[in-house]
């Protein structure tokens, strides 16, 4: 969801720095509504996750786990609409591991940590090369609305800005 139109235009210029062309910002203010503390309806997601599909010949969708990454009931919602999915087609879903506060923001304990752990076929991390490390910045600066005081320290000490792991549910 996008929120407002501020926000409709802070996602198009994130895209773009981001350097995807291809993407739809849903606006559905009265089943996807922008709040943290609403769960959203599994047939709602569903409807515009299928169109998606549809117009994008879709393969593979990577979205939240079951905790979405910060307990927020709409990132939930999303995972557990994508379950239903796999029932009804052959679509491969990824959901993005969430992490214990202590993993989450200790990034170069976490690169020794995951040079040593078990490798699995159904999970693959992956790491942001240095020559893109500030992409992930640059696409956020464009979230203007977004840019609490707290996002800054995110920006910089989070883990998810350069690692992410991702497991195969699907």
């Amino acid at each position: 969801s996008n929120g407002n139109n501020d926000r409709s235009d802070e996602l198009r210029r994130s895209c773009i720095k981001l350097g995807i062309n291809n993407y739809k910002i849903i606006d559905d203010k009265i089943n996807l509504k922008d709040d943290q503390t609403i769960s959203w309806s599994s047939d709602a997601i569903l409807g515009h996750v299928k169109q998606a599909i549809r117009q994008w010949n879709i393969s593979i969708i990577i979205s939240f786990d079951n905790y979405g990454i910060s307990g927020h009931k709409n990132h939930i919602s999303i995972y557990y609409a994508l379950l239903k999915l796999s029932q009804t087609s052959q679509i491969h879903f990824f959901a993005l591991q969430s992490l214990p506060i202590y993993r989450k923001y200790f990034t170069l304990i976490e690169l020794f940590r995951i040079y040593f752990q078990k490798k699995s076929i159904n999970m693959k991390t992956f790491i942001l090369p240095v020559k893109y490390c500030l992409t992930p910045h640059r696409a956020m600066f464009e979230h203007r609305s977004q840019l609490v005081w707290f996002r800054y320290l995110y920006l910089f000490f989070s883990r998810y800005i350069w690692i992410n792991d991702f497991t195969l549910v699907y």
